[in-house]
């Protein structure tokens, strides 16, 4: 294989979508982040709460822990 052809399968590999510039972070994407890893916090901790604690279980705090369940699904999914 001579240089050229090398340079010309290179020139190819650089151009493809592996090598595109990574987009910088914005506050709005910090301000996502922060947002989703805090809910997926509090989600996690109310339910570990309501596994631990037998008194917790009321119908009310049944309803709100599949709430909580149903989001941390939606979070993980999106």
């Amino acid at each position: 294989m001579n240089n050229s052809s090398r340079n010309f399968a290179w020139n190819q590999i650089r151009s493809s979508s592996a090598f595109e510039v990574i987009k910088a972070w914005t506050s709005n994407d910090i301000f996502e982040l922060t947002t989703r890893l805090l809910a997926v916090y509090l989600n996690l901790l109310l339910v570990y709460m309501f596994a631990k604690h037998r008194a917790a279980r009321t119908p009310f705090n049944v309803y709100a822990v599949s709430l909580c369940l149903a989001n941390l699904s939606s979070l993980t999914l999106n």
